[in-house]
């Protein structure tokens, strides 16, 4: 159990981008395509706690010092450094293998992912501005991922909306940060300063402005794709996905402190609402095959 704290299974949920490109593209659900994003999937996702793993060794003095992430394992010290390590290590061999018996690209494009984030975690996330680049990429590595298995080429506004909402994600993160910093003088990242100079209401305009994107891009998006169906369920989506990013937002405000994936957890309002307004989509493009 200690273990599996360890390995933050709640972001797993990230690694659902994986199935986007042949959900959209509506390709054929055999056991060709299941079987190849299952174990991309999973073997992404060990891959992934790798990094959390090495990321809780690396923070553990600033983690404890979090009133979140100081219940972490590793900065509690419930698992030791040597522990976590092996657990590191073997968590990306059996990720790694996962991911090569799919294809070498996909082996590539998670090694690509560990090797970024190993960089953000030593050197990258010291670096204001450019500590968001590294977050924001591993969806979109995620994405393409999937777009090699299924052979479905990504709809440019699916980048865009993925893109914004890992910026929104990655912002809110930092606007925490800040809070906690100013609220406590506790410096938990070294970059925090210089958000903190920007102050939390710039932050806040900033976060306003990139939710009215992500719902920009989202309309445009269903006006795209579904301009030649029939029926009006991909426009009833539109009010209901607004809703969920609404509802998340005042969430994650009132409880600017824990992790974005936690919070979205945590609030099965917003969480119920983005499902439907995914589920309506896609029962729109699988009908109308």
């Amino acid at each position: 159990m200690k273990l599996l704290r360890a390995l933050s299974i709640q972001q797993w949920l990230k690694n659902i981008l994986i199935f986007i490109p042949a959900v959209f593209a509506s390709v054929v659900w055999d056991m060709d395509l299941i079987l190849p994003l299952a174990m991309a999937f999973f073997g992404f996702s060990l891959i992934a706690s790798a990094v959390y793993v090495h990321n809780d060794i690396t923070d553990r003095a600033f983690d404890a010092q979090h009133p979140e992430k100081k219940k972490r394992s590793i900065a509690a010290g419930v698992i030791s450094i040597q522990r976590a390590r092996i657990l590191q290590l073997t968590l990306i061999i059996t990720g790694g293998i996962l991911l090569s018996m799919i294809s070498w690209k996909v082996f590539l494009l998670g090694a690509a992912y560990l090797i970024i984030n190993l960089l953000y975690s030593q050197v990258l996330k010291q670096i204001p501005l450019i500590d968001l680049i590294p977050i924001i990429s591993g969806y979109f590595i995620r994405l393409l991922i999937g777009e090699d298995i299924a052979h479905a080429p990504l709809s440019i506004w699916v980048l865009v909306v993925v893109g914004l909402l890992a910026t929104y994600l990655v912002l809110m993160k930092r606007q925490g940060d800040v809070t906690i910093y100013q609220a406590t003088g506790v410096l938990h990242r070294k970059t925090v300063p210089f958000y903190a100079k920007m102050n939390l209401p710039l932050i806040t305009q900033i976060l306003v402005h990139v939710i009215a994107l992500v719902f920009a891009a989202y309309i445009h998006f269903v006006f795209v794709h579904y301009s030649s169906t029939s029926g009006y369920l991909p426009y009833v989506a539109i009010p209901i996905a607004y809703l969920a990013i609404l509802s998340y937002h005042r969430k994650a405000a009132q409880e600017i402190q824990k992790d974005p994936i936690t919070v979205l957890l945590k609030n099965p309002s917003s969480f119920i609402l983005a499902a439907i307004s995914f589920v309506l989509l896609l029962v729109t493009l699988y009908l109308t095959q």
